[in-house]
C-alpha cells in the first residue's frame, strides 16, 4: 500500500465519506504538509482501493443535492490498514533529502556561496516552522487529540533540530581554512 492509500484509508476508518468531504478533511487537518494527497488523486485512489476490496461504495441521494458516491472501509481494508499502520510505526525510515546532495557537493561552490546558501536555508526553515506553528494553533493547538497534535509537534521539533544543526554547520564552514577548491566548478 502506498502513503496516499494509507492516508485515505485512515480517514475512512473514522467515517464513510465522499471525495469532496474527504478533500475538505485533508485540507482542514493540514495533511498536505505531510502527505502527497492532491484532490485529483483521491478518486483514483478510491478506485484502486475498491478494486482491491479495501473499500466499498454506495450512492447516497440527498433531497437538494445531487447523488454522491460514499466510500467506506471493508473488513478486509481495515485489517490491511491496521497491518500497515503497525509496520510504519515500528520501522524508522530515513527520508531522502536534496539537502544532503548539496552537502555532498559543497566543495563545488565557493565558501561564500556555501555560507550564503546555508543562511537562505535557515531563513526558509524558520518560515516553515512559523507556518507549521500557525497552522497547529489554527487547528486547535493543545486542545487537539494527542495523535493529531503530534502531526504538528513532530515536524516542528525536526525543524528546530535542523535549524540548530545548520547554524553549527555554518560555523564549521566559516572556520575551514582548507576549502576544497580542487572540486570547484566554475
Amino acid at each position: 500500500m502506498n502513503n496516499i492509500e494509507i492516508a485515505i484509508l485512515g480517514l475512512l476508518t473514522e467515517r464513510a465519506m465522499h471525495g469532496y468531504e474527504l478533500d475538505a478533511v485533508v485540507e482542514d487537518r493540514g495533511m498536505r504538509n505531510w502527505t502527497e494527497i492532491g484532490f485529483s488523486s483521491i478518486y483514483s485512489t478510491f478506485k484502486k482501493l475498491e478494486k482491491r476490496e479495501f473499500v466499498e461504495s454506495r450512492i447516497e441521494y440527498g433531497e437538494t443535492l445531487p447523488p454522491r458516491k460514499i466510500y467506506e472501509v471493508t473488513e478486509k481494508g481495515a485489517r490491511e490498514f491496521r497491518k500497515e499502520v503497525k509496520r510504519i510505526l515500528s520501522s524508522p525510515k530515513r527520508p531522502v533529502s536534496e539537502f544532503d546532495l548539496g552537502i555532498a557537493n559543497l566543495p563545488c561552490v565557493s565558501k561564500e556561496e556555501a555560507i550564503s546558501s546555508l543562511e537562505n536555508y535557515i531563513k526558509k526553515l524558520k518560515k516553515e516552522k512559523k507556518e507549521l506553528e500557525e497552522l497547529w494553533e489554527k487547528q486547535g493547538g493543545e486542545s487537539l487529540p494527542f495523535f493529531v497534535a503530534a502531526l504538528f509537534t513532530r515536524p516542528i521539533a525536526h525543524t528546530e533540530a535542523e535549524l540548530e544543526w545548520v547554524e553549527k554547520f555554518i560555523g564549521i564552514v566559516k572556520s575551514r581554512k582548507d576549502w576544497g577548491g580542487d572540486k570547484r566548478i566554475d
